[in-house]
């Protein structure tokens, strides 16, 4: 139902319910995969910059924070930097998957990401 709601709001609104979904996060630690999911599906969907960088700063913020989100987190994130039209957030992510990706438990699973997007 929150789906189809934020899909119809201003993005001033649903940086509000981000930064909501942000706080359950770290309420909720174990419930990451539902939120941090949720979060990533509206970085496919239509919406400005500022909207798409609370996103993505939430989801950065969960990794640091709770590490065991680390990989599923970092992979939503890749499939974002995929279609993505901010050059900033992109950079961003890639910069995290740096620093990040070698500590994973399976660091070349985000190869061809880093690969895809330093070849574009």
């Amino acid at each position: 139902q929150i789906s189809s709601f934020l899909s119809d709001i201003a993005d001033e609104y649903k940086i509000t319910v981000v930064r909501s979904l942000h706080r359950l996060c770290f309420t909720y630690p174990a419930k990451h995969r539902i939120l941090v999911g949720f979060m990533s599906n509206f970085l496919r969907e239509e919406g400005g910059f500022e909207f798409k960088k609370t996103i993505v700063k939430s989801i950065i913020s969960l990794i640091r924070a709770v590490p065991e989100t680390a990989e599923s987190s970092l992979l939503h994130l890749c499939e974002f930097i995929e279609d993505c039209e901010f050059a900033m957030l992109s950079t961003q992510i890639l910069h995290l998957l740096g620093e990040l990706g070698p500590t994973i438990s399976a660091p070349s699973r985000f190869i061809r990401f880093i690969y895809n997007r330093v070849m574009l």
